[in-house]
Parts: C-alpha cells; sequence; structure tokens
C-alpha cells in the first residue's frame, strides 16, 4: 500500500511543480541560499523538493492506518543512547526538528523506536476535517500533543522531566531573534531556546533521512546549553545544526514556505 500511495503522491507534487503552485517561491528561495548556484542546479533540486513533500502528504495516510509493527520497522535510530541518557538526567528534555524528509514519520517512528512518547507541539488547523486526521494519526503512537499556544502545558511538560517536541524552521515574525541561516540573517522562532534556558532541560536536535527501502534514519544532534547562552546564540546552535544538514542534502527541506517573507 505504502508504495503505491507514495507514486500517487509524488506524482501528484510533480504536477504541481510543472503547474507553477509556488514554483516561483521555491527558486526564490533557492536562489537566496545559493546564490551561486547554476539555474539548472535550482530547477533539479525544485523537481526533487516537490517529491519529497509529495511523498510526506502520501505518507501521513499511511502512518494514520498501516499496522504500527510496520512503520517500526522502516525506522532506525542511529544513536537512541543519546536521547535516552538526557532523557534520564531528569531535567526535561527539548527535541528541535525542521520541515525536512518527513518529519511526520520521525515523530511517528521515533516513538516506536525509542519506546518513549513526545509530547509534540502543534499549531491549530482551520480545517476541521483535517485536523482530526493529523490528531488521529499523531496521537497513535502514544504521543501527545500541545497547543503552540500554551506555554504552561509546555513547561509543565518539561518539570516533569518528559520530551517536548517542536519544529522551528518555519518564518517568525519580524521582531523576533535573528540568526544567520544559509548565509541570510533570519527572524527565527526563539520557543526552543527560550524554554530550554527558563527551563534548564537538556536539548537534542532530531535529523531525518530517507534511506535506502523507503527506511527512515533518524540521528540525535547535541545542543550544548551553556550558563552563557542568550536567545541568540542558543537558537544558532539549533539553526546552524539544521543548516548543515541542508547543505549536505538541499531537497528534502521544504523550499515551498515563505522563509524569508520577513526578510528585506
Amino acid at each position: 500500500m505504502r508504495w503505491l500511495l507514495v507514486i500517487v503522491g509524488e506524482s501528484i507534487a510533480l504536477c504541481a511543480y510543472l503547474l507553477g503552485v509556488r514554483r516561483d517561491v521555491v527558486i526564490g528561495n533557492l536562489v537566496r541560499a545559493f546564490p551561486h548556484a547554476r539555474d539548472s542546479w535550482r530547477q533539479r533540486t525544485a523537481r526533487a523538493s516537490y517529491r519529497f513533500l509529495g511523498r510526506t502528504f502520501a505518507e501521513m495516510m499511511y502512518l494514520r492506518f498501516a499496522p504500527l509493527r510496520a512503520i517500526e520497522q522502516k525506522t532506525h535510530v542511529s544513536n537512541p543512547e543519546l536521547y535516552h541518557a538526557a532523557l534520564a538526567e531528569g531535567r526535561g528534555l527539548i527535541v528541535v526538528a525542521a520541515h525536512y524528509a518527513n518529519w511526520e514519520w520521525l515523530a511517528f517512528g521515533g516513538a516506536l523506536q525509542l519506546q518513549s512518547n513526545f509530547a509534540i507541539v502543534r499549531k491549530n488547523i482551520q480545517t476541521s476535517f483535517t485536523e482530526r486526521f493529523l490528531e488521529n494519526m499523531r496521537l497513535r503512537p502514544g504521543n501527545s500533543l500541545i497547543n503552540s499556544g500554551d506555554v504552561r502545558a509546555m513547561i509543565r511538560t518539561i518539570r516533569e522531566g518528559k520530551c517536548l517536541a517542536l519544529l522551528a524552521d518555519q518564518a517568525a515574525p519580524s521582531e523576533s531573534v535573528r540568526v544567520d541561516f544559509l548565509g541570510i540573517p533570519t527572524p527565527t522562532q526563539q520557543g526552543p531556546a527560550w524554554l530550554a534556558l527558563k527551563t534548564g532541560a537538556r536539548m537534542l536536535f532530531a535529523e531525518c533521512q530517507l534511506g535506502p527501502g523507503g527506511k527512515y534514519t533518524i540521528h540525535f544532534h547535541p545542543i550544548l546549553v551553556e550558563p552563557e547562552d542568550t536567545l541568540e546564540s542558543l537558537t544558532q546552535k539549533h539553526v546552524s545544526i539544521l543548516e548543515n544538514i541542508i547543505l549536505q542534502q538541499p531537497a528534502p527541506w521544504v523550499w515551498q514556505h515563505k522563509r524569508w517573507k520577513y526578510v528585506q
């Protein structure tokens, strides 16, 4: 079932690319991030990014209905000891991730492989059907959900020694802390850094990569929270990790998002 969903999802996404759906946004983002790259390279990367996005949306249907064991078997965590050691300290754990490869599979399959649940920070979605679908999908492996505006629930989760997971690579208001991202001073979501500095929680960045046979590998990167850290310096640390991942393989990131819409 999964392979058929992926074919359909990638095909629809490629049609969207050919029809020009947000293509100007994608190419514009790639020009900003890679000003010296060839146009042919940007076009290949853009097409590949559409395929990744189509695959991700198609696999959401798989995550919603497939057997948990089948999803677990297609997930590998390369360094689970880093996660378990951070959580075992009892100070709470903040896992930062990005819209890269399949972020939904990361949270779903990661929870199954680690046998540890995430409290996922989510944005409210206006379409009730979509919201119910995503909620039912995300809760299947035992994860919980926290609305993005519920800061008290986030702090409570951390202080209970649990793991809070959130995406931090979308556009932030212009007054947000600005850090260097792909060579551009970029307003960035400061929530992860603020929560870590306020609570003393450990921090990890979770990377997700698609491998042979449709298997996703999750790798954790440590983020050292030091006494002298500020919102800016700590935010820069996790943004730099994402930047390095994107520079190695750009296509899996969601270039369709207007990441620099508040940058002149």
